[in-house]
């Protein structure tokens, strides 16, 4: 691990029209903390006009920075619905699939489940009617992974909030580097 942590910067923000300008901002705030922020958009594409294509290097642009990667700050904020999105859901299984340190934010605290309540109608008649009843920011798989063996931040500000991730997550970096030269002793 070098001195300068690079931290994997997840979340829908690549949909924004300012897509750009927030990895932009992000970045810079990793710069200020002394971290590299790798942000999705940063991977040079080939010239490529197949979309299939498009999509697997992208993926695996995408795959290669987690791995890479010290850690992660990821925003769960609800996206096209209920729920975080899916290609970020995606992503935190990744991370902790390779035990990386992780820090999620939203800027939406209200519970899964209220959120599901809100929809009640719409999910009701679909196929798929139950929902979870966990208390948890997001579905229980994206929940119990941030908020029980992570931190999980909540600010209404999302530039705010992933400040405030990054200071978390440098903890947790620095926790698991301490811990792991302790078991090497």
């Amino acid at each position: 691990m070098s001195d300068r942590f690079r931290i994997y910067l997840a979340g829908p923000d690549v949909f924004r029209d300012d897509a750009e300008d927030v990895g932009e901002a992000k970045k810079a705030l990793c710069a200020a903390k002394g971290m590299e922020g790798l942000y999705p958009l940063d991977q040079l594409l080939n010239d490529v006009a197949d979309p299939r294509e498009q999509a697997r290097e992208i993926y695996d642009g995408n795959i290669s920075s987690i791995r890479v990667c010290d850690g992660a700050i990821v925003e769960i904020t609800p996206f096209r619905g209920e729920s975080a999105d899916v290609g970020t859901a995606y992503e935190l299984g990744y991370l902790h699939a390779l035990d990386k340190p992780v820090v999620a934010y939203t800027t939406d605290q209200r519970l899964f489940s209220e959120r599901c309540a809100e929809n009640k109608v719409a999910i009701e008649a679909s196929d798929h009617p139950l929902t979870e009843e966990f208390d948890l920011a997001d579905n229980l798989m994206i929940g119990v992974s941030t908020e029980l063996y992570g931190v999980l931040i909540y600010d209404a500000n999302g530039i705010r909030a992933a400040d405030r991730a990054l200071d978390a997550l440098k903890t947790l970096i620095l926790k698991k580097a301490n811990a792991a030269l302790m078991a090497a002793e």
